[in-house]
């Protein structure tokens, strides 16, 4: 079997790469609050939610 290489122009990978970084930032801020708001919500510390 061959593999068949499709190289990504350099735009497209720096793209890419970009976009993991800001989707990495945005989920670790989502799951900051959400922690937050259930420790509210269920009255108890955030490390138990942990």
């Amino acid at each position: 079997m061959i593999a068949v290489a499709f190289p990504l122009p350099p735009r497209t990978a720096a793209a890419a790469v970009v976009l993991g970084a800001i989707m990495t930032i945005l989920d670790a801020t989502i799951v900051t609050v959400a922690v937050d708001t259930l420790g509210r919500g269920l009255h108890t510390s955030p490390s138990a939610i942990q």
